[in-house]
């Protein structure tokens, strides 16, 4: 005991401490075991022991599943980073450190970001392993710290690897996209460093303007339109700013090469429970609410754009234009410098009406050419995410003061503004009622789903695989049609098929065929990949066949329920027997 409290100043052997999980005793034992007993030794390290010999099990399985496809094979311990500088693929551990802890993981982090910092424009490709049960849980938030793609990435359980297929078939996949894995990562590094290069063009642009500038850019403009020199300035180089990437040429020629992505082979779907493209299109479309901070004091308090609301379970003030219509959103329609002036030369706000609708997968749809009213596609109304459906006539118009009194209650907020160009389109809608801004178009919405899945058995009652798949259901428009497209997570691939698998011969006749189909390398890819389209409204309502595209047709191998219970939806006997894979697909947020 004297000897490991000298060598060791914090071990307490009177502690419930467990030592052998603290890697600088582990360590520093080691390293003074010949001045301990056998005895003592074996104890310290019996547990270490047994747990590097079961890691070396699991990283002799590894290397020579990688070994079989013709890859030199390097190992190192917690100190990779120098030895992985020139690696094509990193199979690294998610905990380094026998505690299993946050310091283990992040120690793991940090030495896949060092590694990668040497490539950064082409990295590795990264396999995230552990024995841990939740690593496909914790898979995202490594992905997004690591800074990596998840194209580049894939996460297995150690139990796995030696399983026929699991690895096999992630290398096919990192090697598949690995191309244009690789050109997305160069655009984004090449990006980041055409911002540095524009916001030094911009700041040599910007220190031209000194002080005396300021004074007459406020004397012979701003006191015109009373206008502040803060908002002003922010908005002169956000403009100033964006010029300046455009004119970067690596940043060009690298979006330029996006170009050339192969879009023949669907990529799997990878990590779908932490993809929310509402967040990023709400981003494009309004201005962060810290903005309006910089707002004149004078005039109206609202400015062109702003979309007025009612907080969740407020009360609509009476007489107001929430009244009847609490669901309802207005957006100011006037033009901004009218609002500003004091005296404003506006005598009247006018605001178009908008009606709240669900963004669920069922009830949303993107915005079309020739859409009677015009939408917004999501708005962050208090906690929740709602679209818009604005109504151009729906009209109506209130003076200062009263818009003054409506903002003042404590049930009405500004619940976002407008980025100008969708103002403008919006008001051009409302005005006319033909044509439209042309705008960068919405990129399709994911909804994160859950899919319980069952077959029929010999009673005709449905029976649950033992696996709920992760997925994504996707909207978006071809042909000026909402189109709807479900796919799962690649890496329940092969449990999925040993679920299906270990059932087959308990599946009522009459479905039996249907669901060996499934279990074809064809129907088991498309699943997880490109997907299969799905009438979402149909699906809720009642349900819809499954069917994938195998090869040059589709093929039906079961049937969706969306967003309701698949045993009450599907009562006809003869509808139960022959419905395949019952798929019970439930939004997951």
């Amino acid at each position: 005991m004297e000897t490991l409290q000298r060598a060791y100043s914090a071990f307490d052997p009177d502690s419930d401490t467990d030592y052998s999980k603290d890697e600088t005793f582990l360590r520093i034992t080691w390293s003074i075991r010949d001045q301990l007993s056998p005895e003592a030794v074996e104890h310290i390290f019996s547990d270490y022991q047994s747990s590097q010999e079961a890691m070396g099990s699991v990283l002799r399985q590894a290397e020579k599943r990688l070994k079989s496809f013709g890859l030199k094979v390097t190992t190192a311990g917690r100190d990779f980073a120098r030895a992985a500088e020139r690696a094509d693929l990193i199979l690294i551990d998610l905990y380094l450190g026998s505690q299993h802890s946050s310091d283990d993981m992040e120690q793991s982090i940090q030495g896949l970001r060092s590694a990668i910092e040497a490539q950064r424009k082409s990295p590795p490709a990264i396999i995230l392993m552990s024995s841990h049960p939740n690593v496909v849980a914790k898979r995202g938030k490594f992905r997004d710290e690591a800074r990596v793609f998840a194209s580049g990435f894939r996460a297995i359980r150690k139990a796995d690897i030696d399983k026929e297929g699991r690895v096999d078939q992630m290398l096919f996949e990192l090697a598949q996209h690995r191309q244009d894995s690789l050109k997305l990562t160069s655009f984004l590094e090449t990006w980041r460093e055409g911002i540095q290069r524009a916001m030094d063009a911009t700041s040599h642009d910007i220190r031209r303007l000194d002080l005396e500038d300021i004074a007459q850019l406020q004397n012979l403009l701003l006191d015109d339109e009373q206008a502040l020199r803060g908002s002003y300035m922010l908005d002169l180089v956000d403009r100033l700013l964006l010029h300046d990437i455009e004119a970067d040429k690596p940043t060009i020629a690298s979006a330029k090469k996006l170009n050339t992505m192969d879009s023949d082979e669907h990529p799997p779907n990878t990590i779908t429970e932490t993809k929310d493209n509402l967040q990023l299109i709400q981003k494009t479309l309004y201005i962060h609410p810290s903005r309006r901070d910089l707002d004149s004091p004078d005039g109206y308090p609202v400015a062109f754009g702003d979309i007025i609301a009612l907080r969740d379970g407020a009360k609509a003030p009476p007489g107001s234009i929430f009244a009847g219509a609490r669901t309802s959103v207005f957006a100011v329609m006037t033009p901004a410098c009218d609002l500003l002036r004091d005296p404003p030369s506006a005598k009247r706000v006018l605001l178009i009406e908008g009606e709240c609708k669900p963004v669920d997968a069922v009830a949303y749809s993107p915005p079309m050419p020739g859409d009677a009213d015009p939408r917004t596609i999501v708005l962050l109304h208090g906690k929740s995410k709602v679209g818009v459906a604005w109504k151009t006539k729906r009209l109506a118009t209130l003076t200062k003061t009263v818009m003054e009194n409506l903002i003042a209650k404590d049930g009405v907020f500004v619940a976002g503004r407008l980025r100008s160009e969708y103002a403008l389109e919006l008001q051009q809608a409302m005005l006319s009622g033909v044509g439209r801004v042309g705008n960068m178009a919405p990129m399709p919405s994911n909804y994160p789903i859950v899919a319980t899945v069952y077959y029929p058995d010999n009673e005709r009652n449905f029976v649950p695989l033992n696996i709920k798949l992760n997925g994504m259901c996707v909207i978006g428009r071809a042909s000026d049609k909402k189109v709807v497209r479900i796919g799962f997570d690649s890496i329940q691939r092969h449990d999925f098929a040993d679920a299906l698998r270990s059932v087959v011969n308990n599946v009522n006749g009459r479905s039996r065929d249907r669901i060996r189909q499934c279990l074809s390398p064809e129907c088991i890819n498309a699943l997880f990949t490109e997907g299969f389209a799905c009438d979402i409204g149909k699906a809720s309502s009642k349900h819809v066949p499954c069917k994938p595209r195998l090869g040059s047709e589709t093929q039906q191998i079961g049937t969706i329920v969306y967003a309701s219970d698949a045993d009450a939806k599907i009562q006809d006997p003869g509808q139960r027997q022959s419905a395949g894979l019952i798929f019970e697909v439930m939004e997951n947020r």
